[in-house]
């Protein structure tokens, strides 16, 4: 299990990774964001987050979820539906997915 403790968080960092000159988004660096939104959001202490946990075991409802949705479109620019907490209920599979749609989604754009 990995939780909080085992990525560095920085919530002004950029959501970019360094590996390609266009600055992909890595699901690593999504998870360690959505790991410090999530604590914030939640009022969860640092470190408590498990990624392979679901977000309703640490109180996430729908109200908090459509929040969470909306600074992820913000902080990622791309559109989701405002039920992605519930279709991808971990930190870990949330991640997965939004590194996916914002290349899709940016590479739609660019195209």
């Amino acid at each position: 299990m990995q939780n909080a403790n085992d990525l560095e968080i920085t919530r002004n960092q950029p959501v970019f990774s360094d590996a390609a000159s266009d600055g992909p988004y890595s699901a690593a660096a999504i998870t360690s964001w959505l790991i410090s939104e999530i604590e914030e959001l939640l009022s969860i202490e640092p470190g408590q987050l498990a990624v392979d946990k679901p977000l309703l075991n640490y109180g996430l409802s729908s109200m908090t979820g459509m929040i969470l949705s909306g600074n992820i479109e913000e902080r990622l620019g791309i559109r989701l539906d405002p039920s992605v907490a519930w279709e991808y209920p971990t930190i870990e599979s949330l991640a997965v997915y939004l590194a996916g749609e914002v290349k899709s989604q940016h590479l739609s754009v660019s195209i």
